[in-house]
C-alpha cells in the first residue's frame, strides 16, 4: 500500500467539508472559458496566485495531486476540469496516483462519499 493509499480516509468528507466557493474551487471552475485555460496553461503558477491560491493549493495544482486536491477543499467535478486540461481523466489520474485502477479508485470516491453511486 502506497502510502497515499493510507491517507486517503484524511480527505474531509462530502457534507459541509468543501465549499464550492473556495479559491480552489473558484480557479478550477473558471477553466471552463477558453481564455481562461489558455492563460493557466501558459501561466499556471501566476494564473493560481491571481485566485489567491495558497502556496500548498498552487503546488497541488501544478502537481495534478487529486488527493491534495480533495484535502484542500477541491470538489471532484472541479478538479475534472483542471485534469482534462492535460487530456486525463480525474479517475485515471487519482487512479496511478495510488496505484489502484480507475474503478477502484471510482468505488473508493464513492465509498467516502464524493462520488454518487451509479
Amino acid at each position: 500500500m502506497k502510502a497515499a493509499d493510507s491517507n486517503i480516509h484524511d480527505i474531509p468528507r462530502k457534507a459541509g467539508s468543501s465549499s464550492p466557493e473556495n479559491a480552489l474551487n473558484r480557479m478550477c471552475h473558471s477553466l471552463e472559458v477558453p481564455e481562461n485555460r489558455k492563460r493557466f496553461k501558459a501561466f499556471p503558477e501566476a494564473y493560481c496566485h491571481g485566485y489567491g491560491l495558497t502556496r500548498e493549493e498552487t503546488h497541488a495544482v501544478t502537481d495534478l495531486d487529486v488527493l491534495r486536491l480533495l484535502r484542500l477543499g477541491g470538489q471532484i467535478q472541479r478538479i475534472a476540469l483542471l485534469t482534462s486540461l492535460y487530456g486525463m481523466d480525474v479517475m485515471e489520474i487519482g487512479a496511478e496516483q495510488n496505484d489502484m485502477d480507475a474503478d477502484a479508485f471510482r468505488l473508493l470516491l464513492q465509498q467516502d462519499g464524493y462520488l454518487e453511486p451509479h
